[in-house]
């Protein structure tokens, strides 16, 4: 592996177009982070996801850390129960009602699958 001081700047990538070596760039990414009503980080396996419009496929998978936040009309409506309690804005079924939004992936589907 490279290190900092041997990384050299290449004029010629791309960041429009899919290069699987990106996937092996180290990068420094917030660890798990339990859910509140500001933001909040999810890591998940993935085992295939859609990058520019082309499947790809990962053999076994690769980590997708994502950092939420609330849907926005989240914060304009109070869900209730059937017998009229609030039900909390970061509960998992405001999340399924409202779906978080991705505020930083490294991924470029993430936002897709919530």
């Amino acid at each position: 592996m490279e290190s900092i001081a041997e990384t050299v700047f290449d004029p010629d990538w791309r960041d429009d177009v899919f290069d699987a070596q990106a996937l092996e760039i180290p990068l420094a990414l917030p660890g798990l982070m339990p859910r509140d009503n500001s933001i909040w980080v999810e890591v998940q396996a993935l085992h295939k996801e859609t990058i520019f419009d082309q499947q790809h496929t990962y053999d076994p998978y690769r980590f997708e850390t994502a950092i939420l936040k609330p849907a926005e009309l989240s914060k304009q409506f109070t869900l209730a129960d059937q017998d009229r309690r609030a039900i909390a804005s970061n509960s998992g079924i405001a999340s399924v009602i409202f779906p978080p939004k991705a505020w930083m992936s490294d991924s470029d589907g993430h936002s897709k699958r919530r």
